[in-house]
């Protein structure tokens, strides 16, 4: 699927699910280095068929430490990571869910996320289509 984004365009992708792992049709939105990589969605209610929250990336070190090359951290990193992962080839599967401890350290998570998205995007313009701001 591909969308038009300020000029530009944007296509989505599928993430393979984890082995018994319930999230077989969920989107990440980015485009198609590595192998190997695993993705923790962030454990919430579903939001009315909205993409999941990647809150962790787990799986092959180098692989990852290439994709976080130059990145800021911050809580929207690993969709970052995942995104520039993608798109270089690698092999993205579901993994276990990212559970919060209740629901003020929840949004703190969504607010810090949303701050560091847009650092992100500002290190690196590329990520426009493959991440949610703000």
């Amino acid at each position: 699927m591909t969308e038009n984004v300020g000029g530009g365009t944007c296509s989505t992708f599928r993430v393979a699910p984890a082995p018994g792992h319930a999230s077989s049709d969920q989107a990440v939105y980015g485009r198609l280095i590595m192998s190997g990589i695993v993705l923790h969605e962030l454990a919430m209610p579903q939001a009315g068929g909205l993409p999941p929250i990647i809150a962790r990336v787990s799986g092959d070190p180098t692989a990852l430490r290439e994709a976080a090359e130059g990145l800021p951290e911050g809580a929207a990193r690993p969709e970052a990571v995942a995104a520039r992962a993608k798109r270089d080839g690698a092999s993205l599967v579901w993994g276990d869910r990212v559970w919060m401890s209740d629901a003020d350290a929840l949004l703190r998570f969504c607010h810090e996320r949303g701050a560091s998205s847009i650092g992100i995007l500002r290190t690196d313009p590329s990520l426009l289509c493959d991440l949610q701001l703000g």
